[in-house]
């Protein structure tokens, strides 16, 4: 299902991740464009956001455990204090993006280039 999401609220970003997880599911935003979206403190574990664009998105305190993150835009992205336990970044942009804090122990970071980013007290082992 393709939503509009620039003009999604953070309420409605709420009930599709609640729905996702009545139905026993991760939730599956694949390609989407949730730029901007506030996802600050969501549990988005296992999410498929492969593809998406989270460019200038609020993930902070987000719990990004095992998500399937590859090949998304990160750019500018709030993603401090986050948690991505073994998620997948290949190849996501996260140009200006910042992991202050974050926990991405066991992430898969092949082709991710962090010069740009804030890694500051980023756990990364």
């Amino acid at each position: 299902m393709i939503f509009p999401i620039m003009n999604m609220t953070r309420e409605k970003l709420e009930q599709l991740i609640e729905e996702a997880a009545q139905k026993g599911e991760p939730l599956s935003m694949e390609g989407e464009d949730l730029s901007w979206a506030d996802l600050s403190g969501c549990d988005l574990t296992d999410a498929n956001l492969r593809g998406a664009s989270l460019v200038r998105a609020n993930l902070g305190g987000a719990d990004l455990s095992g998500a399937d993150m590859r090949e998304t835009d990160l750019r500018n992205a709030d993603l401090e204090g986050a948690v991505l336990r073994d998620a997948l970044l290949n190849d996501a942009d996260v140009a200006g993006a910042s992991f202050r804090e974050a926990d991405l122990v066991g992430a898969d970071i092949e082709g991710v280039n962090f010069d740009e980013a804030i890694i500051e007290d980023a756990q990364f082992l």
